[in-house]
């Protein structure tokens, strides 16, 4: 029964890591993109960072026997598994506002990420919710 939750966590992590990846792509594209440094630009990294960073933080705490970033080892607390529910809570009504905006604009493509916002934090809500039980 642990086996088949430790591969669910695994392909959960590796989804985690493959979204932080995208994203990273993303920002690199954004600011390259940029025909201006000004303070729009700069809100909006520091906002998709600190998404970043969530993403990240789950990925790791899904599987508290793997916490280790760089070689050092992190260590995740009900605390921060606390904060990481409440983010991931935030992602999932951000999904949902991608979705009901881009279908009421009749934006069907552009919901997909809504989608992915939506089902990758349910399922890392439910994976930390198992690991602070």
């Amino acid at each position: 029964m642990s086996e088949d939750i430790e591969n669910k966590n695994k392909v959960l992590r590796g989804f985690n890591w493959a979204f932080v990846l995208l994203m990273f792509s993303g920002i690199v594209l954004t600011v390259i993109m940029a025909k201006s440094t000004n303070v729009y630009l700069l809100i909006s990294l520091v906002f998709l960072l600190a998404i970043l960073a969530s993403y990240i933080f789950t990925a790791i705490a899904i599987n508290p026997e793997l916490s280790i970033l760089l070689g050092y080892p992190i260590n995740i607390g009900n605390k921060t598994i606390n904060v990481l529910i409440g983010a991931n809570s935030l992602f999932v009504l951000m999904g949902l506002g991608i979705i009901i905006s881009c279908i009421t604009t009749q934006q069907y493509p552009a919901s997909i990420s809504g989608f992915l916002y939506l089902i990758l934090s349910g399922f890392n809500i439910k994976a930390l919710l198992k690991c602070k039980a």
